[in-house]
């Protein structure tokens, strides 16, 4: 919820939520992340449970640095 007490809704009208999980319900991310996108108009959810080959990070200088894996 945003300060003013409702939801966060994106330009297309999607609701952003936020929650929180107990670490024993993490033990496996990948699950958690498919049983979470099967609830239906789930989009998409901030669960990272691939790697990338490459990784961005952004420097103070308005640099960035390339960390590949």
């Amino acid at each position: 919820m945003l300060k003013e007490g409702y939801p966060y809704v994106t330009e297309n009208g999607n609701f952003i939520l936020d929650t929180t999980f107990s670490p024993s319900s993490l033990s496996d991310i990948q699950k958690k992340e498919i049983e979470l996108k099967s609830i239906p108009e789930v989009l998409e959810v901030g669960l990272f449970t691939r790697r990338a080959n490459i990784y961005y990070k952004a420097m103070d200088n308005c640099s960035f640095d390339i960390a590949e894996f």
